[in-house]
């Protein structure tokens, strides 16, 4: 592929997931800008207990999103997941940074 083909890498990109013994999770938003995106990547009956689609709804910007597994993500997969996604949507590279926390850290 010409370089001139391939998307530039993102700078930063913003990961959360959480832990598999949640204690106190909070600040969800806190990571939602307009200046990079933000991926929420959770199990579904955690995004449901969370009520996280309407915490998108209401707070997130149009670069935040959540990605909602079957089963709990853990670190390694949802920085995978993430990556594969954006690889796959713009065949760029890794991007320059990429910022993972769990929801009770930050």
């Amino acid at each position: 592929e010409p370089a001139s083909m391939v998307a530039a890498p993102l700078s930063v990109v913003a990961v959360m997931s959480h832990r598999e013994f949640v204690v106190g999770c909070h600040s969800f938003e806190s990571l939602f800008s307009e200046r990079y995106p933000t991926y929420m990547v959770f199990s579904a009956e955690f995004a449901r207990a969370w009520d996280l689609r309407g915490l998108l709804r209401e707070r997130g910007t149009h670069a935040s999103q959540l990605l909602v597994l079957s089963r709990l993500p853990g670190e390694v997969l949802a920085r995978g997941l993430v990556l594969s996604l954006l690889s796959a949507a713009s065949g760029a590279s890794d991007p320059q940074f990429l910022f993972y926390t769990h929801c009770d850290l930050h």
